[in-house]
């Protein structure tokens, strides 16, 4: 698995899993890979879904309120559990292996992505 490979994980894989007849793996179970134990975690995320983090295993929908930078609610559980050295690490991890992600499913921008405005 090209993703795991990306963020160095040498470990058991998760379950297989079948939904509407493909079977793969499931997002949350590949992020539970990466994310430390050690601490529980419960709230909303922005699309109203619950996200519940048991000792490193992920439920819910990871966005903005999870991982972002003004309200990062679960990198500041890995921060405030394991000290941010576990966090950098955490977040590079993340980094990889969203950029795996990225390129195994492909990513288009627009050219309206790329105009930047007058003031920069």
């Amino acid at each position: 698995m090209e993703i795991l490979g990306a963020v160095g994980w040498d470990g058991e894989l998760p379950e297989l899993k079948e939904i509407d007849g493909k079977t793969g793996y499931i997002g949350s179970d590949v992020l539970s890979l990466i994310v430390p134990g050690g601490f529980n975690l419960e709230y909303t995320s922005r699309s109203g879904d619950q996200v519940q983090v048991s000792e490193g295993n992920v439920t819910g929908t990871i966005d903005k309120r999870g991982i972002g930078a003004e309200d990062g609610r679960l990198l500041d559980a890995v921060v405030q559990t394991h000290g941010s050295d576990i966090g950098a690490e955490f977040i590079n991890r993340m980094t990889k292996m969203t950029i795996a992600i990225c390129t195994a499913m492909g990513f288009t921008t627009g050219i309206d992505d790329e105009d930047l405005p007058p003031e920069a």
